[in-house]
């Protein structure tokens, strides 16, 4: 069960994913745009679905840390 969430996660994000990012490359969107340097968040609705947000990319800190 944990496996399949985590996969139907990976396809959720890189469905949102609106241009290419790191190794997951798009041909619709060859190039990066600057406002779009966001970090997607995942999490569980209260429903139980999939459901993401997007955060900003905070410089000189590790993922996660709280800005």
């Amino acid at each position: 069960r944990s496996a399949l969430l985590a996969a139907e996660a990976v396809a959720f994000a890189a469905r949102n994913r609106a241009e290419s990012r790191g190794a997951h490359q798009r041909e619709d969107f060859p190039e990066t745009d600057p406002a779009l340097e966001l970090n997607q968040r995942l999490r569980l609705g209260r429903d139980g679905k999939l459901v993401s947000d997007y955060l900003p990319v905070v410089r000189g800190a590790p993922a996660g840390a709280a800005a």
